[in-house]
């Protein structure tokens, strides 16, 4: 075993071991969690290259903080630790092999780690003056904002995006337009089940045309309680990826798919009555468009 499958294999086990030992902690149902991640695990071992068609989708659909009073540690870290210890056992075994000639330049990540190191040390800077300041690190299932574990659960995303990163490469080295494919579509199932919820709640407290009132949506991120902009940034980052598809759609039933996708996230960015997500979501449209333009201009160049 190489160095690079023996470090995958450490990393998938320990993050299967906190997958498990976590569920197993689970408030409402430890058997429904254990059951959940053991299956995540194993459709990740199976289909390591597609886990973000199914993983993204899930985030909208698995905070349940309200109902279980856990604040540092959701549903979803719980799916991601199962995902990825899935991928890395894989990674582990040989998959997806050796880096084919002229890889393609999206499975490059050093410049991306270059970049992402500032924020790393400022993340870990204000993680330890957040626990030191909270009166030291102690663990505790129930801690709310004013204890030293509300600092890891700020920090936590930052080094959940670090953990897939590896899982990502891996996926573009075994095929990057497939993995492409998937990630543009996981983010829009990801925006229709957030527009989804926004369409719900609204039904539940205003009604759909309700638009006098001064009750902003928040969608399925209980956070927002107080405060935030975690629907905003959803609605502004996987808008953009709807239209991708709206755009590439070849069947009629493709294209109506899409087009909801679309409309009903453009009703949730209204109903935030946020002049921020006004701004933001035909920003995020434009830049496509021009990525798009320029992607195809240089497609239609020809070589020299």
């Amino acid at each position: 075993m190489n160095l690079r499958a023996a470090g995958a294999l450490a990393w998938g086990g320990a993050c299967a071991a906190l997958a498990f030992w976590l569920a197993w902690h689970h408030p409402l149902s430890p058997a429904a969690a254990l059951a959940g991640c053991g299956l995540l695990l194993a459709l990740a071992s199976w289909r390591p290259a597609r886990w973000p068609l199914w993983l993204l989708p899930l985030l909208p659909l698995i905070g349940l903080m309200p109902w279980t009073g856990w604040l540092v540690v959701e549903e979803f870290d719980i799916a991601l630790l199962g995902v990825a210890a899935g991928v890395l056992l894989r990674m582990a075994a040989g998959w997806p092999g050796a880096a084919p000639p002229g890889r393609p330049a999206a499975c490059r990540f050093w410049p991306v780690l270059l970049w992402l190191l500032p924020v790393l040390v400022a993340t870990l800077v204000a993680l330890q003056r957040g626990v030191a300041d909270a009166g030291g690190l102690a663990w505790g299932w129930w801690q709310g904002y004013r204890e030293p574990l509300n600092s890891l659960r700020l920090a936590k995303p930052l080094f959940e995006v670090l953990l897939l990163m590896p899982l990502w490469r891996a996926a573009c080295q075994a095929d990057a337009a497939g993995a492409a494919r998937d990630l543009r579509r996981g983010l829009a199932l990801l925006l229709l089940g957030v527009a989804l919820a926004v369409l719900w709640e609204r039904l539940a407290f205003t009604g759909l045309l309700d638009f006098s009132s001064d009750y902003r949506a928040t969608g399925p991120f209980w956070e927002m309680h107080v405060g935030g902009a975690a629907l905003d940034a959803v609605l502004a980052m996987t808008l953009p990826f709807a239209a991708g598809l709206l755009a590439e759609a070849r069947t009629p039933s493709r294209w109506l798919g899409a087009a909801a996708v679309v409309a009903l996230a453009a009703y949730a960015g209204l109903v935030t009555f946020s002049r921020i997500v006004y701004l933001a979501l035909p920003l995020g449209l434009f830049v496509w468009w021009a990525l798009r333009a320029l992607n195809r201009r240089r497609e239609a160049t020809p070589a020299r």
